[in-house]
Order: C-alpha cells, then sequence, then structure tokens
C-alpha cells in the first residue's frame, strides 16, 4: 500500500501529501490501485477503472478550510 501511495501523486480523501501534490487529480488518479507481488522486486501497481454509481466525487474540506466552506454553503442556501 506504501508503494502505491508514494506513487500516488495526488491527494484524495486519508491519503493526504504535503510534497506539492494537496490538490486531487481525477484524471489521472479517479481509479482503484491494485499491487501484485513481484518476487525479488518492488510491487506491480495497476490501476482500474471507478465505476460511478451515486455519488459524483467532490472536494471535501477539513478543519478551518471546512468550517469556511460551509459557511459559505449555509450563506448561499439563505
Amino acid at each position: 500500500m506504501a508503494y502505491s501511495a508514494i506513487n500516488r501523486r495526488e491527494s484524495r480523501g486519508a491519503h493526504q501529501r504535503l510534497d506539492g501534490f494537496e490538490k486531487r487529480d481525477d484524471e489521472n488518479f479517479l481509479k482503484h490501485s491494485q499491487a501484485h507481488y513481484v518476487a525479488g522486486g518492488a510491487p506491480r501497481i495497476d490501476y482500474g477503472a471507478v465505476k460511478i454509481t451515486k455519488s459524483q466525487p467532490g472536494t471535501r474540506a477539513y478543519g478551518a478550510a471546512g468550517e469556511k466552506a460551509e459557511q459559505e454553503r449555509k450563506a448561499s442556501n439563505v
């Protein structure tokens, strides 16, 4: 899993990077990561398609950013 996470050059959900990849990259990484054991070497990482059935992906904000987004959402519904 760690090898797959290092190769995922984005932040998504609980997978947060603070080294230049702080935003989501749906174009390249809205995919399921699949790691395969390779004897004597690094795992092989493949990616599978994600089927969106109900909720479209969206930005999630936490902490102060989340509070601000919630206030803005409430203000726009008034």
